[in-house]
């Protein structure tokens, strides 16, 4: 299922999309969306196969090393 909400305010606008898999999917998905094997530590594994540690604080500097992997 995917869920797509779009926010738009007088100064900025934002889109959220949400990925929900289904459990057939588990153990068999990797990429942006992360590896949903119930691990949430894995969840930020690049196309490199390295865990990218992430700091609330930065998180929002795009692009990342994380997200140029899959690029």
């Amino acid at each position: 299922m995917v869920d797509v909400v779009y926010a738009r305010g007088p100064h900025w606008s934002t889109m959220n999309i949400n990925i929900f898999p289904s459990p057939n999917d588990m153990d068999k998905l990797e990429g942006l969306c992360g590896t949903f094997n119930g691990n949430y530590r894995d969840d930020l594994l690049d196309s490199y196969g390295n865990i990218t540690h992430v700091d609330s604080s930065r998180w929002t500097s795009y692009p990342d090393n994380f997200s140029a992997s899959w690029g």
